[in-house]
């Protein structure tokens, strides 16, 4: 079964959830255990029902209305296998379908046949005009007949034409999306973005596709919906990176003075930027921040000089 498939299902068996975090995996599995639940319980009487939810009223009406469901189902399923072994019972052998297939295509050739004598006879008694007369009327209703064929034909076609169409559209706009992501993390990347990924996520739902210019942009309006800026992606998360309120999203430059006073800690005041022996350039840092979800600055005052501290202590 589908997602939606799995939905429907759920919601006829009363499940709770969630209908928009939760997986298909996890539809299938509290589909399955309340199945197997009511599959149990309809295999009790209604004395073992009481003595299994004694405790649970409304667990107990619950069962003893899932065992009556079930049941129901069953004997509905019990008549529909019935009604098909029936009908399977009837269907006639192979042999026997050939022979009344044979049968049938003979029967029409005779049809045609009779027709096409039945025809010449009425034509025998007309004289030539009205024998053209017939000819013609017999062309028109073929002709007629082709054309309705050929509307047919040509409605098909046109509704497969128009189903592919959706089909290509609707790969392109997911397409146009992936490329959106795609550039938008490259912008984050270059705008030193902590995870390009995250921005990606965060990002992608503020643009809008100009058809005009074939890209995405950013588009700020007023209170009547008038235009009021418009910034590619480029543009666009440069500001966004730059604000201070998403400064926890871009990693942090170390300046000159910064690293002027790690090299001379020894002779100078301990300032806010002082690292100890840690350089937030170190590449093995720079990848444990990564894992930790941090930057590496970060990362060296909340851990690796604690970690030291203790080991000095």
């Amino acid at each position: 079964m589908n997602r939606e498939e799995l939905i429907a299902r759920a919601k006829e068996l009363s499940l709770k959830f969630d209908e928009e975090k939760i997986t298909e995996t996890e539809l299938q599995k509290i589909i399955a255990d309340e199945e197997k639940k009511i599959k149990d319980d309809s295999k009790l009487s209604i004395d073992e029902l009481k003595e299994k939810y004694q405790y649970k009223s409304d667990e107990l009406d619950k069962a003893i209305k899932r065992r009556d469901a079930a049941n129901s189902e069953k004997r509905k399923l019990q008549k529909q296998l019935a009604e098909a072994q029936e009908l399977l019972s009837q269907v006639p052998k192979a042999e026997e379908l050939k022979t009344l297939r044979e049968e049938l295509s003979a029967l029409r050739d005779e049809k045609t046949k009779r027709e096409a004598d039945e025809e010449e006879k009425e034509l025998a008694k007309k004289n030539e005009h009205e024998r053209e007369i017939y000819r013609m009327s017999k062309e028109q209703e073929s002709l007629k007949k082709e054309v309705e064929t050929w509307r047919e034909e040509k409605k098909t076609l046109e509704e497969q034409v128009e189903l592919e169409k959706t089909q290509a559209q609707e790969k392109i706009k997911i397409l146009r999306k992936q490329n959106l992501e795609a550039e938008i993390m490259s912008v984050a990347s270059k705008h030193n973005a902590f995870n390009p990924n995250q921005i990606a996520r965060l990002a992608r739902d503020e643009f809008e596709y100009d058809k005009s210019l074939e890209k995405y942009i950013y588009v700020e309006r007023d209170k009547n919906g008038k235009i009021k800026n418009e910034q590619d992606v480029d543009e666009f998360i440069g500001d966004f990176l730059s604000k201070e309120e998403n400064e926890n999203l871009v990693r942090s430059k170390m300046n000159n003075s910064s690293l002027n006073t790690k090299k001379n800690k020894s002779s100078s005041a301990s300032t806010d930027d002082d690292f100890g022996d840690f350089d937030p350039n170190d590449p093995a840092i720079k990848e444990r921040a990564d894992l930790e979800d941090m930057t590496p600055e970060r990362l060296i005052k909340v851990v690796l000089i604690p970690e030291q501290q203790r080991k000095q202590a």
